[in-house]
């Protein structure tokens, strides 16, 4: 249950702990409050339809909810990207038999080879008509039609604790939305990315920690002038997805005003949206609007969004200068960092900060040669076209949790199975029992779990500066579906390798968003009525 930071696999040999493997694994790349389960039942059946006009309607718990849980008998099934110990799956199991004891849970699990392997296996089962699993980590595809959409349910009193669902779980910094703002997924972990660097190698080259990207570059130089590899990193998930976003987030947090949620459209929340107040400097700004994704795209089809500019050259130009120049020589196709910063081999990755943890206990067998590690945060790219400091990927970590709508019975079973599960009832047996097999466990996003003391000193010592891992600085990379994520991450590649300039690289961007422009809509299911129409919500949502 360690932090999942975005899709990455997991290749390490014998010896490797739970934590490691379930870390990167997960990587890639996030109760209900009615009177009665009825209410669930209600909103599962109503889910396609929403709100046609404009306007946003939350979903508020009943007065005189009772939260007793309706008796099922059903079989459901997990299928998610992280595999639990055996001892933790049990400990679930058992502890949901007891309140409903009618219910099965088949733990449809394994150990990936990877992102991809994990990818195809979830594709797959999504493909079927009927498909096997109820719950499974939606973000290794996002663009699937059929989850619940969690929105639903934030609001209504969950039967195992009492509480809003929404008070038992981190929704806010968990939970993980589509191109369409439904919310697909949550996760039950919060993690922070910063980078995790060898101190006698930096000692032995004479240099200190960045906190800027020229400084960055400097390091990297005189690390590599000592006969060190700075870096190890991989193209994946870490260089076009965690770099990409925190630094696209400098230079385009103004974005932010065209791409929210304005009053009148289908999505805005008077509660947040109305007491918006546009601030580069606050870390939590992408928490505090709400995303449309038809403002977005009309941005990008007026050209009041672009990429040809001198923010995106400029952007481009810096990564060049670190990547793949300082990163070891199979940069391009590496999977997992971590060896190479445990075995000596380069001086620094990035990776959650948990890692030290996993360090201190890989640092116990006597293969490995210690060292002394530390952290320091993303060092921040300074221009005029800066428009505010780097914030942190500060992904989702622990269990990735979307469900299948199949029908309206299935629905809200798995919905009260996933209330127990995503609140204290169920998560400290599960938790405890995943801590006892040996899991490195970061912080929760679910509320009122109570951990070792170890645990809970290092989890106090983490600060969270502000989540850059957002769908608007995701998309010049990631793109609306593989093909397309394909293209972008080789052009992007043609940048870094000097194969086009900075200046060529924005201009060729910019030319593939127009280009593709119907085609990438089309693969997020909106239409160019949806994007002329942000009062209108799109009908695939």
């Amino acid at each position: 249950m360690s932090s999942h930071a975005g899709l990455d696999p997991e290749g390490r040999a014998d010896g490797v702990d739970q934590s490691r493997r379930q870390f990167l694994t997960r990587a890639m790349a996030l109760g209900l409050a009615v009177p009665t389960l009825g209410g669930v039942l209600a909103a599962c059946s109503s889910g396609d339809g929403g709100s046609g006009g404009g306007g946003f309607q939350k979903n508020k718990a009943t007065g005189g909810a009772t939260g007793t849980a309706k008796k099922f008998t059903w079989t459901l099934v997990i299928s998610t990207v992280a595999n639990p110990p055996k001892g933790a799956q049990q400990a679930l199991t058992a502890a949901y038999k007891k309140v409903q004891p009618g219910v099965d849970i088949v733990w449809d699990t394994q150990d990936f080879s990877g992102s991809d392997a994990y990818t195809q296996f979830l594709t797959t089962q999504l493909a079927a008509t009927n498909p096997h699993a109820d719950f499974v980590s939606g973000v290794y595809s996002k663009t699937y039609r059929g989850y619940v959409d969690l929105d639903q349910y934030q609001g209504t009193t969950n039967p195992y604790t009492h509480d809003q669902w929404s008070q038992d779980i981190d929704f806010q910094r968990g939970g993980s939305r589509n191109a369409l703002g439904q919310l697909y997924q949550v996760a039950t972990g919060l993690s922070h990315l910063n980078w995790i660097y060898n101190k006698d190698m930096f000692d032995k080259a004479g240099v200190q920690p960045p906190t800027t990207w020229d400084e960055f570059v400097t390091v990297c130089s005189k690390l590599k002038a000592s006969g060190v590899t700075p870096i190890a990193a991989n193209y994946q998930w870490i260089v076009p997805q965690w770099l990409t976003e925190i630094y696209f987030d400098q230079y385009h947090v103004d974005w932010v005003q065209t791409v929210r949620a304005h009053k009148g459209d289908w999505d805005f929340n008077p509660d947040l949206d109305g007491k918006f107040t546009y601030n580069p400097a606050d870390g939590a700004i992408h928490s505090k609007y709400t995303y449309n994704p038809q403002r977005f795209w009309q941005g990008i089809q007026n050209k009041t969004l672009r990429f040809d500019t001198p923010e995106m050259a400029e952007l481009a130009g810096n990564l060049a200068k670190i990547f793949p120049k300082y990163a070891t020589s199979d940069f391009f196709v590496m999977t997992d960092p971590y060896p190479s910063l445990l075995k000596g081999q380069v001086a620094m990755i990035t990776a959650d900060a948990t890692t030290l943890n996993t360090l201190a206990t890989d640092f116990k067998s006597k293969s490995v040669k210690k060292f002394t590690p530390g952290t320091f945060e993303n060092p921040a790219m300074q221009s005029s076209l800066v428009k505010s400091k780097p914030r942190a990927v500060e992904p989702k970590g622990g269990d990735y949790v979307s469900i299948i709508k199949k029908n309206t019975q299935q629905a809200a079973m798995a919905v009260d199975f996933a209330m127990f599960w995503l609140s204290k009832a169920g998560y400290q047996p599960y938790m405890d029992a995943e801590i006892k097999a040996g899991t490195t466990v970061g912080t929760m996003g679910v509320q009122g779990l109570t951990f070792p003391a170890a645990i809970q000193e290092r989890n106090d010592s983490v600060k969270f500066v502000g989540n850059a891992e957002v769908t608007l600085n995701q998309i010049w990379t990631a793109g609306a579906d593989p093909t397309s994520m394909a293209d972008l991450h080789n052009l992007l590649k043609n940048a870094l390798q000097g194969k086009v300039t900075p200046k060529g690289y924005a201009t060729a961007l910019q030319k593939y968003f127009q280009s593709n422009f119907d085609t990438m809509i089309g693969k997020l299911s909106l239409t160019k009525d949806d994007i002329n129409n942000p009062s209108r919500r799109p009908s695939a949502s």
